[in-house]
């Protein structure tokens, strides 16, 4: 679901993935 990343990615600069604990840095 690479869609639903991206919708994430635009509503916040910064998201964390709860379930596999990783951070994502949206620049």
């Amino acid at each position: 679901m690479q869609n639903q990343d991206n919708n994430v990615c635009e509503a916040s600069l910064l998201y964390v993935d709860a379930s596999t604990k990783s951070v994502f840095l949206c620049t």
